[in-house]
């Protein structure tokens, strides 16, 4: 695995920035590691309900199926830091936000 970019998103509401570090993996796809410490304000912080892989020292998103291009990780990174920021200011579940931004 090897860090291709690193990037401080900034949620589009304003509420959230998240450092991002895009690492390119052997298999050629991308996996997107949370450098940011999130606070979710007493929302769920369980791997499930925050669409993360918990892992020391950083967590990165989980996402199904494989991330192909930079481009798409990118993507990928800002719809995460957007529905975080929505989930966290306890509008419904990640997965219902993440559909409704993705429609």
């Amino acid at each position: 695995m090897t860090s291709v970019y690193q990037a401080i998103y900034r949620s589009s509401d304003g509420s959230l920035y998240v450092d991002f570090d895009f690492c390119k993996m052997e298999d050629g796809g991308y996996r997107i590691y949370i450098l940011s410490d999130i606070n979710y304000c007493g929302r769920s912080e369980s791997s499930p309900d925050t669409h993360r892989i918990i892992t020391s020292p950083y967590s990165y998103i989980c996402w199904d199926g494989k991330i192909s291009s930079l481009k798409q990780a990118k993507a990928v990174a800002a719809l995460w830091a957007d529905t975080t920021a929505l989930y966290i200011k306890g509008y419904t579940d990640f997965d219902t936000i993440a559909r409704i931004l993705s429609a």
